[in-house]
């Protein structure tokens, strides 16, 4: 049963991916059209809530099953775009280099030690137990996101209960694995982190160098807090690969003005939002960024999209609480305050995050060197978009953070060690895309890639 459903999820993908006529390599299909046709079926579960229809394992099926049809008509056209995709062409060895396949092969060790470490454990995290997990078997059991856990009085919002009213992309995810009749949603969990890794390495290697793109994936994946949660039902880790992923294909499209990275950008963004509200910071950037580009272009096409797309997820979650369930989410104060001892306080706990290595390893150290390497090219540098993205959008998020109302939610240094602390999860791949793309460090991986093979080669001769 839970075969069925991956496969139908990925289909649903795939057929808006080919609908958007993207010029993606096989890396990028695979790895976006799970996490595109996951965050559909949670709309579709929103809008049947919506207009009042129960949702089943059997109706989702159906539904997906007649999108898919509509989606692929006329059929032969996308068959032969699904072949020419995934048609199978032997390595070239004598192009590949060992420094390559041992990040590769370390990647794909420490995916297999994480998904193991998830598909063994039980759900146990109590955000997870108490909050996404459990609002999502109530899901698949009452078949609505409005369901019975919001018959308890939850005035005023606490406990489990502040875990209950994310966007529905997570917990409606995981209930996908309960409507199937599993014990456990951890499968969702462990094709979440699968479905990153193939992406994030085929933008990396498909814009950049395939060396590194290897080593690039491999530090963002090893990263200390990011890996440690990879194996865990929150709501972070899915957070972080649509907000990372939604972000580099907007600097892609400014870079190469392909529209299928646009629109690809466009639905992963309010994906983004469709998975935690506070990630609408990824819009405050992408609209600042195109705000300019459209001044810049006389043209307002793009901004208008881009912003009406990702609003619309934020926008109809907002009203769905406020009206189905008569919450109100806001814990920010709406106007503009100064309270001199918050921003030192804030500030200093954002250092010592930041670069604890314990926390993100190398990642900060590196964007700060890498962006001293290269401040004269700055202006010049096309990937200097993807550098503005990574700070108005890491801006805007801390922000939140001096704009909160603690007297709603826990204090200011709770909120940090822990809310920021696996908020800034979305920023690494991001990071380390930048120092994947960076012209200085392009021609240092070329160089090493050029005497690597020459140097293989020369042993193939020899032997």
């Amino acid at each position: 049963m839970i075969f069925i459903a991956i496969v139908f999820i990925l289909l649903l993908g795939l057929s808006i991916i080919f609908r958007l006529s993207l010029k993606l390599s096989s890396f990028e299909i695979l790895g976006f059209s799970f996490l595109i046709g996951i965050g559909m079926i949670t709309i579709i579960m929103f809008i049947l809530d919506i207009i009042g229809i129960t949702f089943s394992g059997l109706i989702l099926f159906l539904i997906t099953v007649v999108i898919i049809l509509i989606l692929n008509f006329p059929f032969k056209t996308h068959l032969q775009f699904f072949i020419n995709a995934f048609t199978v062409k032997q390595i070239q060895f004598s192009k590949t280099n060992l420094v390559r396949i041992f990040f590769l092969i370390a990647v794909i060790f420490l995916v297999y030690a994480s998904v193991s470490k998830s598909l063994y454990w039980p759900t146990f995290a109590y955000d997870n137990v108490a909050g996404y997990d459990l609002m999502a078997k109530v899901m698949a059991k009452e078949g609505r996101i409005n369901n019975s856990l919001f018959e308890i009085n939850h005035e005023p919002i606490s406990g489990s209960a502040r875990r209950l009213i994310y966007p529905p992309l997570v917990a409606g995810s995981f209930s996908i694995a309960y409507l199937c009749d599993l014990d456990s949603s951890k499968i969702i969990t462990s094709l979440f982190l699968i479905s990153f890794i193939i992406a994030l390495y085929g933008i990396l290697q498909k814009f950049g160098n395939k060396t590194a793109a290897a080593v690039c994936t491999f530090f963002t994946f090893i990263t200390p807090e990011f890996f440690a949660f990879t194996s865990l039902s929150t709501t972070n880790i899915p957070t972080a690969i649509y907000a990372s992923l939604s972000m580099l294909s907007l600097a892609i499209w400014f870079k190469e003005r392909d529209e299928g990275y646009f629109y690809l950008a466009s639905i992963m963004t309010a994906l983004t939002i469709w998975a935690r509200s506070d990630a609408i910071v990824f819009l405050g950037a992408g609209f600042m960024i195109l705000f300019y580009d459209g001044y810049k272009n006389k043209s307002w096409r793009h901004l208008i999209i881009f912003t009406v797309l990702s609003l619309l997820s934020f926008t109809a979650w907002s009203t769905y609480l406020k009206v189905n369930i008569n919450i109100d989410q806001n814990v920010f104060f709406l106007y503009p305050f100064w309270d001199g001892d918050k921003f030192v306080q804030l500030s200093e706990w954002v250092y010592k995050i930041l670069f604890n290595m314990n926390n993100y390893g190398i990642t900060f150290y590196c964007l700060l060197v890498v962006v001293v390497i290269n401040i004269k090219n700055l202006k010049s540098d096309k990937n200097t978009i993807l550098l503005l993205l990574l700070v108005i959008s890491w801006i805007m998020y801390t922000f939140l953070f001096y704009q909160m109302d603690n007297t709603k939610t826990d204090s200011l240094d709770k909120m940090m060690t822990a809310s920021y602390r696996r908020g800034l999860f979305s920023f690494i791949p991001i990071v380390w895309a930048y120092v994947a793309f960076n012209e200085r460090i392009l021609k240092l991986f070329n160089r090493l890639e050029k005497d690597l093979n020459v140097s293989i080669r020369s042993v193939s001769k020899k032997s």
